[in-house]
């Protein structure tokens, strides 16, 4: 690539309605305004970049006009080893310069895609927090509302015991129906995302996440349905029947 030219990733292609033979307007990183002309449209942008473009242009409007990193490969082992006895001499000689193995590249570069996980995880974290509390909430005191319906059954025969039965199997089919209707609502948008980053309509999923996941769900809404019965059957079944009026 030389020139006044750039290369788009096809999900940036088709976000700013480019193609091959288009003008993009770019901003480069000291503000200077230019239009380039699109050359190449490529796939892979989420693991490659958005946008490429000429090294020279890039370098020119940059605060200190020098690499970030210099990927360097030898065709064999032998050549490898002189290669990184070569580089190795020049970091010496050089300050600025730091020559890493590819093991070691890519443990930084997993650093940085790491933190920037965990600042969008806890960030999603404060949200579905607020989503529990709503829906802990609305189950507890659902199942407390309840309280006269449990002192009627117990009135007319049925044990404490048979009561928390009852209640135990509805939290599951409580449990069940979130989480089935939950996967069902969630897998339309994650195939439209994985479509549109990857190309692939099958995303990839972490059984283990997924399994965690359910797990949660189930424990939270089965605590959730069994204390506040509990709490809500330490009341005699007459008193409870006068309240609930």
């Amino acid at each position: 690539m030389t020139g006044d030219t750039v290369a788009l990733s096809w999900m940036a292609a088709d976000t700013a309605g480019l193609g091959i033979g288009d003008t993009a307007d770019v901003n480069l990183g000291d503000g200077v305004r230019k239009k380039l002309k699109v050359v190449a449209v490529y796939g892979n942008g989420l693991g490659f970049g958005d946008v490429t473009l000429p090294h020279g242009m890039l370098t020119a409007h940059t605060t200190d006009r020098l690499d970030a990193a210099l990927l360097v490969t030898a065709s064999d082992t032998g050549d490898r080893d002189r290669v990184g006895k070569a580089l190795a001499e020049l970091a010496q000689r050089t300050p600025t310069l730091k020559v890493q193995q590819p093991d070691e590249f890519a443990a930084v570069q997993q650093g940085q895609f790491a933190q920037q996980s965990w600042t969008n995880l806890i960030a999603n974290s404060l949200l579905l927090l607020y989503v529990l509390i709503a829906v802990v909430n609305t189950l507890v005191i659902a199942t407390m509302a309840r309280s006269r319906e449990f002192a009627m059954l117990r009135l007319i025969g049925t044990s404490r015991r048979q009561t928390l039965r009852m209640m135990f199997l509805e939290s599951w089919v409580v449990v069940v129906t979130a989480i089935v209707v939950g996967v069902l609502i969630a897998v339309p948008p994650t195939i439209g995302s994985s479509l549109a980053m990857t190309g692939q309509a099958m995303p990839h999923v972490d059984p283990l996440v997924w399994a965690g996941v359910g797990a949660f769900i189930a424990v939270l809404g089965w605590l959730s349905i069994a204390l506040s019965t509990r709490s809500a059957l330490r009341t005699r079944p007459i008193d409870a029947v006068y309240t609930g009026e």
